[in-house]
């Protein structure tokens, strides 16, 4: 790989987007090996490492709800708050990127209360100010992959992209294997 001095580089990848390559390699031979439910934590592990966001979350849809699979970096607070599932309508962001099937970005906290108040609430608890929702949507399953942070600053498009990746990694896993395995809800 050869990166070019800053007068002739135009529109190159930079060293760190070589490693998010790298992160998305290692995630798909994660996947050949694991299930989705068991992969599930190592991989938001990664996207926190890789994306520089303070926490993730991947939902399962089951009925009218959506039910948390696997978290890192949330808090114990946020846990409690999403134990029994969130209702596929109403106040939650992730919901509406499932319903709509498309991804939502919030760039601040403070100005979607009235659109996601139950959102909002949660985020703002945990001092989250920005948030991405990405909707992966098969045949056989449905979630949503939460990204959260504490900055100011809304996900880049390199960070959209790669957890649009990400997304369409998991996606193809579904599709592939089938049904993952149960959740133990006990």
């Amino acid at each position: 790989v050869q990166v070019g001095d800053a007068a002739n580089k135009v529109a190159s990848d930079s060293p760190g987007d070589l490693k998010l390559a790298a992160v998305l390699l290692d995630i798909a031979r994660m996947l050949r090996t694991r299930s989705t439910n068991e992969a599930a934590g190592a991989i938001l592990e990664l996207l926190v490492e890789s994306v520089g966001c303070d926490a993730a979350s991947l939902f399962q849809q089951r009925g009218n709800r959506m039910f948390l699979l696997a978290d890192q970096g949330c808090s114990d607070c946020f846990r409690k708050t999403v134990e029994g599932g969130t209702p596929i309508t109403g106040g939650y962001a992730q919901a509406d990127a499932v319903r709509l099937a498309e991804p939502i970005q919030i760039a601040s906290t403070s100005t979607v209360g009235n659109r996601y108040p139950d959102s909002a609430a949660i985020m703002a608890h945990d001092g989250f100010r920005t948030c991405l929702f990405l909707p992966i949507i098969t045949e056989v399953d449905t979630w949503c992959l939460g990204l959260v942070s504490r900055s100011s600053r809304p996900f880049g498009a390199t960070a959209t992209t790669f957890c649009s990746a990400v997304a369409s990694l998991l996606t193809l896993q579904t599709a592939q294997i089938g049904r993952p395995t149960p959740i133990d809800q006990s």
